[in-house]
């Protein structure tokens, strides 16, 4: 066992010290925000890294222990997404996690957290730390699951398109749920806690008479109850029907409490042999209650989640991901905005272990009313573009590397919220 963290150290500190002479970005998708817990995903007890698909941990009955080590070199030629005035940085960012996987009989219990530490070698007061926390607990009987999930995150990262400052916040999301499988027939309902609590007192809106709204009186709670029932009636192909039914309550009375229902019908599953659906199509309607200072504009109108793989030949695929949604804002005295994004990414594989990898999208946001910003009077509109590459390397089980570029660009009725960013990133990762 000492072996194995000393090989597992040793390469961590030699890839580290690579990446201090090889600076870049990872491709951060500023274009889909959290979904504040909308759509709670059954979230499994095998603990996975996208970057390591095929670790299989170590083995020491009854548990598994996983752990993984990442770390990315960066460039940004824009760091602050500035109108003018634009400032580079160079970046490391490392990326530790472990995890522990215990089973008792057909039950499961996992445990797992991740650091991110994010380190800018010019802007160095701009360092900084976001961290997740996860439990998930299932419970098997011969038909029945029951799951019960916690997930904590703190973290700075920017946490949406609209707002392009790293606002410390912290977020906790509490779901209990029960599930059953039959011949044909699977369904799943839900329960989830949510609390939504911001780290910052800047204000960002001025009101009359010298009031003002900040960041922390966007702090909320959100209850959220769900219920999926999937119908397969072609051999590997479902019928899948979701309901959401929500309350989300703010902290103060500067802000609009609602309530809301979704309900989504989608296609699971091969649809043929190379071409594969997870998309969702539905309708929301949201009330706003009235409140001291934000718009109590309402939503009505469809939402859109999931998307579409085709898969040309065996070294070529396709993925088409779409998104129509509605989050709650932070850009002046708005309640939501809403987002409608579209992305196409096209994967060649060269190898099992070498692919290449091109993508391109574009999102539109729409906020529901007139804002002012420097005595102008619209309504904000953005478009956002990006672009980029992937090259990927899968070295062995425990170990990978990327190479990453994107291109993004943001146009706004308010050409203050205007930016042009360019990011590079070399990254590797080792585990077990």
């Amino acid at each position: 066992m000492r072996t194995i963290y000393a090989c597992i150290l040793a390469i961590a500190l030699l890839l580290l010290f690579s990446c201090r002479i090889s600076y870049a970005v990872m491709i951060v998708h500023e274009g889909l925000p959290n979904k504040e817990g909308v759509k709670p995903d059954p979230l499994s007890p095998t603990l996975s890294n996208p970057n390591l698909p095929n670790r299989k941990g170590v083995k020491i009955d009854p548990a598994i222990v996983h752990a993984a080590f990442k770390t990315e070199g960066q460039f940004d030629t824009n760091v602050f997404l500035e109108n003018e005035n634009e400032k580079f940085d160079y970046l490391t960012i490392l990326t530790p996690e472990a995890g522990l996987e215990l089973s008792f009989g057909d039950n499961k219990f996992s445990v797992d957290s991740e650091t991110e530490i994010n380190l800018f070698s010019i802007h160095k007061d701009h360092s900084y730390v976001d961290e997740r926390l996860r439990g998930v607990l299932e419970i098997n009987w011969t038909d029945y699951k029951i799951f019960i999930t916690d997930v904590y995150k703190y973290f700075s990262d920017r946490s949406g398109s609209e707002d392009v400052r790293r606002v410390k916040r912290q977020n906790n999301f509490f779901r209990v749920g029960g599930a059953a499988l039959f011949e044909q027939l699977e369904f799943d309902v839900g329960y989830t806690f949510g609390v939504e609590d911001y780290l910052c007192s800047d204000v960002i809106f001025f009101g009359s008479g010298g009031r003002t709204i900040t960041y922390q009186d966007k702090d909320r709670f959100l209850n959220i109850f769900g219920a999926n029932i999937s119908y397969r009636f072609l051999p590997k192909t479902s019928l899948l029907i979701e309901s959401y039914l929500g309350f989300i309550d703010y902290h103060t009375n500067k802000c609009s409490d609602s309530w809301f229902t979704e309900t989504l019908l989608g296609l699971q599953g091969d649809l043929r042999e190379n071409f594969t659906s997870s998309l969702s199509v539905g309708f929301r309607y949201q009330k706003y209650d009235e409140s001291e200072m934000t718009d109590s504009n309402d939503f009505v109108g469809p939402v859109v989640r999931g998307g579409l793989t085709y898969s040309a030949t065996k070294d070529d695929k396709f993925d088409l991901l779409l998104e129509r949604g509605v989050f709650e804002s932070t850009f002046n005295n708005m309640n939501y905005y809403i987002i409608n994004h579209a992305g196409l990414r096209y994967t060649h594989f060269f190898s099992r272990k070498l692919s290449l990898g091109s993508f391109g999208y574009y999102q539109l946001n729409l906020y529901p009313s007139d804002a002012t910003i420097n005595d102008v009077i619209k309504a904000r509109r953005d478009h956002l573009y990006g672009a980029g590459a992937v090259l990927r390397y899968d070295i062995k089980e425990w170990i990978s590397c990327e190479l990453n570029y994107e291109h993004r660009n943001r146009r706004s009725t308010f050409g203050t919220f205007n930016y042009n960013d360019d990011l590079v990133t070399i990254s590797a990762t080792v585990g077990f």
